[in-house]
């Protein structure tokens, strides 16, 4: 079987799980090319299955191939992430046309204030954010949080893999219920942290 076979397999195998109850989002990272692309998505599109978005189907230095790609399909690209290391890239994707959905991160933007200047891009196109998952600690996807809930142009749920975490740096972990991240309200970003899990877990 042919790599985008095996994802149409996946996706779709996902969606009967649930009973089609569910959006997924697919992230094929840049491994497709522009035809790979339009054939998973027409073969999910022709089961029914409608993603909330592909994300970077294809090389993110590409602008008019997901262009192309956006006028061939119903189904909604979103460019963020890799992308949004190169300098100004937002602007050109959204210049260009090229997407449906930004994913901005904290970390390639430069911080909170350089992503919210990264979203006020997006929000004069009308097009709506989602912040990217960088398998994050507390301390950054309190920034997140923080980042999401003062800026509106951060429409779509975060990606986030908090809930799935064994442990963490902050003294206070923060609180998932019902599938929501509540916005926490103590001092700093989310409170103190445990200085013997941050050596822990220092990257030298």
């Amino acid at each position: 079987s042919r790599y985008w076979e095996t994802d149409v397999e996946r996706v779709t195998a996902m969606d009967d799980a649930v009973d089609g109850d569910l959006e997924f989002r697919l992230d094929p990272n840049q491994m497709w090319d522009v035809q790979d692309a339009v054939r998973v998505g027409a073969a999910l599109e022709d089961a029914g299955i409608r993603l909330q978005y592909m994300e970077q189907p294809v090389r993110i230095d590409s602008v008019g191939t997901l262009k192309r790609l956006r006028e061939r399909l119903t189904t909604p690209i979103a460019g963020g992430n890799e992308d949004l290391y190169v300098p100004r890239n937002l602007y050109y994707l959204v210049r260009e046309d090229a997407i449906d959905v930004g994913q901005p991160d904290l970390v390639p933007a430069g911080g909170i204030l350089a992503a919210r200047r990264e979203a006020s891009v997006a929000a004069e196109a009308n097009i709506p954010l989602a912040h990217h998952c960088g398998f994050d600690l507390g301390l950054k996807e309190a920034a997140k949080a923080h980042l999401m809930a003062s800026t509106p142009a951060f429409k779509l749920a975060a990606d986030s893999v908090y809930y799935a975490l064994e442990d963490d740096i902050l003294e206070e972990p923060l609180s998932i219920e019902d599938g929501r991240l509540e916005v926490p309200d103590r001092p700093g970003l989310a409170g103190p942290v445990d200085e013997e899990k941050v050596e822990q877990y220092r990257l030298d």
